[in-house]
C-alpha cells in the first residue's frame, strides 16, 4: 500500500471570479428590486392620495350621492 500524499484542492481564480460575477449579478438584481419597490409604494401613496382627493367630504355629500349614514338606517 502506498503512502498518502497531501493535497491542497483550492478553487483557483476561476471560482473567484464566477462567485464574484454571482455576487455582483445579486447586488444588481437587489438594487433594481429595491427600486422597482419604491416607485410601487410612491405610486400606491399617490393614487391613495387622488382617490382620498375625488372622495366627498363629510356625511352630506355621500348621503346625497346615494350612501346612507347609520343615523338613516331603521332599527
Amino acid at each position: 500500500m502506498g503512502e498518502e500524499e497531501a493535497t491542497n484542492v483550492t478553487a483557483g481564480i476561476w471560482g473567484f471570479l464566477i462567485l464574484f460575477a454571482l455576487a455582483m449579478a445579486c447586488w444588481f438584481l437587489y438594487r433594481s428590486m429595491n427600486r422597482h419597490l419604491r416607485n410601487v409604494r410612491m405610486q400606491h401613496e399617490a393614487d391613495l392620495k387622488a382617490q382620498q382627493d375625488r372622495a366627498p367630504a363629510g356625511g352630506q355629500a355621500s348621503a346625497e350621492a346615494g350612501g346612507k349614514r347609520p343615523e338613516d338606517l331603521p332599527g
